[in-house]
């Protein structure tokens, strides 16, 4: 699953919205790779708010969640941006969005 990517660390069980599985249930390739970089500490297109509390939730052991956000480009929808967020205290679990 991680080519290329060393994760920082382990996502638990991933779980997507149902939005995000109808759309690219025939080709998950995309949404993949925005979870390798996610877990790899590449926040996408994230805010500087995010970005930042991204950085300093590694160091601070509170349970900030991590969250990123990324455009991925669909074969019939166009642009679509997808955000995923995960909690590195808890680490159980890590949650697709979709939107158009």
């Amino acid at each position: 699953m991680f080519v290329g990517r060393k994760p920082k660390f382990c996502p638990g069980t991933i779980v997507g919205t149902r939005g995000v599985l109808v759309r690219f249930c025939s080709d998950m390739k995309p949404v993949n790779e925005c979870l390798q970089r996610h877990l790899a500490g590449d926040w996408g297109d994230a805010d500087d708010e995010d970005t930042s509390l991204n950085k300093a939730a590694f160091g601070d052991g509170t349970g900030t969640p991590l969250r990123s956000a990324y455009k991925i480009q669909h074969p019939t929808d166009g642009d679509v941006r997808i955000s995923i967020v995960s909690y590195p205290g808890d680490r159980t679990c890590v949650s697709i969005f979709g939107e158009s």
